[in-house]
């Protein structure tokens, strides 16, 4: 509760804001409670979204860089290019704590002189009294649009987020063990329930096939360096190729050297291949064999379209009426399941004559890709929310949860799921354009959704691959109708690519890994070393990659390597090579000039891959029946 005499302490604390912070805050007079009546305090709002700095790069999608707070000495320091976000730990009385438990200010404080236009901040709290102190100087005095909250307690993440619903949440799992499928999933069912878009891992945890596995159900991983990593740019390159959407750091301006050494085309991670209706130009749209012949082709998802029969029964039918793609007219609306049945698809999106398919329904497709790793993509085409629990009863009979996520066009259906059905990931397919950005960031935390917008928002490049990345939204866009568009979108750093061109993803790299036991009697940057590739579709060769850098580790090396496709550049983790004995470097840990890094062990790992379905990936077992 506010006295009196606080209020000379808060104006006082507002007129301390300096000039770099005003554009981007207001000052507003709000009225608490004291004694029973109620007395006017200096209130800090913002509305509105920062502009983040940007840090050029040849590295397309790189990774959206995450400060933290720990020490005094680095209060001032932020100038030049610094960090989009900043972590501040909190404790029950809204102070911003030091790695030594050391206060270093009042939130609101450290947030008007260092903060404010610069940096989104991101509040860490570690237990419900923080909570509640967070909750309630929100409330009063502290309104900040443009932020997160951040906690490895899923319950203290939860009450926040239920309050303070138009910021955004992130779920720190870096003290957990993950350590098959079943843990994945259960990281992506409490996040979600806990309102949190965004998943912490630490280095360690940020194996390419555990960072595709989240991101392909909607939550964006980002990676905190290990203390030992601070400064190390190999380090930081290692990270990149994991796939992670951002590095969690200290060091922030090694972060940003270690981008700067990539070369043109450089791509960060591998897109995911989300089949629209299936192969919807070759084969029956929205059928179960054109899904099957785009999962076939390399897709990682696929995307289809769910409308409801007469009877209640969840079908599988782009439009409302199954006149154009089968053999039958009618609508499905009106029509039951037996009625539906004597019709079959016939027809591709184009309208081309294609061998029949039956009309699935939502169980047929959770029956042929359960246990398969394949992602369904549910798109609720009806605007009735009482459809829902015919969806959930579907789901819960095939134990579909972990490969499902829902999308719509309807915002009052995504804010029903969300009641419903609060385990699911869910994006929006709504307009998201830059210039109505600040609102629809707002609503669509309250609904915790993220975004999955059609190509025609993306605007410019520094929209997507900053403003929204350092926001903790990937780049899902839709949808893509040939292949050379897909190719171009993937070379700009586009992750999720909803298309009706999946099997042109057939031959290019899905996933690319260092090959072990390889013996070299000189390593310098450029040299050729082997690699492994494994096509989306499955196709493995063993293919000359060059090293883009590594690090001396006594009697061998670790190489990350760099391998080209057409004009793009993709790189491996981290491997070892032996050096031939004659070679072997004296002096022990680095080499100047041409080792840097660290030594990350002697597994084969893979870079980043679709959702994790190349090369050896633990799958549950499939519904026995």
């Amino acid at each position: 509760m506010q006295n009196a005499e606080s209020i000379p302490q808060g104006r006082e604390r507002m007129k301390s804001i300096p000039k770099k912070a005003i554009g981007a805050l207001g000052l507003a007079v709000v009225m608490v409670g004291c004694g029973g009546g109620l007395l006017p305090v200096w209130a800090m709002t913002d509305a509105s979204m920062i502009e983040t700095t940007i840090v050029e790069s040849e590295l397309a999608g790189a990774p959206t860089v995450v400060t933290r707070l720990e020490r005094e000495e680095q209060l001032g320091s932020y100038a030049g290019d610094i960090p989009a976000s900043i972590i501040l730990r909190v404790d029950a009385a809204c102070n911003v704590v030091g790695e030594d438990g050391a206060v270093l200010g009042a939130l609101t404080d450290i947030y008007a002189d260092e903060i404010a236009g610069l940096m989104i901040p991101i509040v860490e709290i570690e237990d419900e009294a923080a909570a509640e102190a967070l909750i309630g100087l929100w409330k009063s005095e502290w309104s900040i649009s443009d932020m997160a909250v951040m906690s490895s307690d899923a319950q203290v993440l939860a009450n926040v987020r239920s309050e303070l619903t138009g910021i955004r949440g992130i779920y720190d799992v870096t003290g957990q063990t993950l350590s098959d499928e079943a843990a994945l999933y259960e990281v992506v069912r409490t996040a979600t329930l806990s309102m949190a878009n965004v998943v912490l891992l630490s280095e360690a945890q940020s194996e390419p096939e555990t960072v595709a596995y989240l991101q392909g159900r909607f939550k964006t991983v980002w990676t905190q360096l290990d203390e030992a990593s601070e400064g190390d740019i190999f380090s930081v390159q290692n990270v990149v190729a994991s796939g992670t959407y951002g590095i969690v750091c200290e060091d922030y301006r090694d972060v940003y050297a270690a981008y700067r050494e990539y070369p043109e085309r450089a791509v960060s991670r591998i897109s995911l291949n989300i089949a629209h209706r299936g192969l919807p130009m070759t084969t029956a749209e929205n059928s179960v064999a054109g899904a099957q012949a785009a999962v076939d082709a390399g897709a990682s998802h696929i995307e289809i379209d769910v409308q409801f029969s007469k009877d209640g029964v969840p079908i599988i039918m782009h439009d409302g009426t199954i006149d154009r793609t089968t053999n039958g007219t009618g609508t499905v609306s009106e029509m039951t399941l037996e009625e539906l049945g004597q019709y079959q698809i016939t027809k591709t999106y184009g309208g081309a004559e294609v061998p029949p398919q039956p009309i699935p329904t939502f169980e047929d497709f959770l029956k042929a890709f359960d246990g398969t790793g394949v992602v369904i993509v549910c798109e609720i085409k009806t605007s009735d929310t009482d459809v829902l629990p015919a969806i959930a009863a579907a789901v819960e009979e095939y134990d579909f949860w972990d490969q499902l996520v829902f999308i719509s066009f309807d915002l009052n259906m995504l804010a029903a799921a969300h009641e419903q059905l609060p385990q699911v990931p869910t994006a929006a397919l709504p307009n998201f354009r830059r210039v109505d950005f600040d609102a629809n960031v707002v609503r669509y935390n309250a609904m915790n959704t993220v975004v999955d917008a059609t190509i025609g928002d993306m605007g410019d490049k520094d929209y997507y691959d900053s403003m929204m990345k350092d926001r903790g939204y990937m780049s899902f866009f839709w949808t893509y109708g040939a292949g050379q568009d897909c190719v171009a979108a993937m070379a700009s750093g586009v992750y999720g690519l909803t298309n009706n061109a999946a099997s042109a993803f057939g031959e290019r790299v899905g996933a690319l890994a260092g090959v072990e036991g390889q013996t070299m009697e000189k390593l310098v940057r450029g040299a050729r070393v082997r690699i492994r590739i494994k096509s989306y579709a499955g196709d493995e060769s063993e293919v000359n990659g060059t090293i883009f850098n590594f690090r001396n580790c006594g009697d061998h090396a670790e190489v990350i390597a760099a391998y080209t496709e057409a004009e793009d550049v993709l790189f491996t983790r981290a491997f070892r090579v032996d050096y031939a004995k004659a070679d072997v470097p004296a002096g022990g840990e680095n080499n100047t000039g041409l080792i840097i890094g660290c030594c990350v062990g002697g597994a084969v790992v893979l870079a980043a891959i679709g959702v994790g379905i190349f090369f050896a990936v633990k799958k549950k077992n499939s519904r026995k029946s």
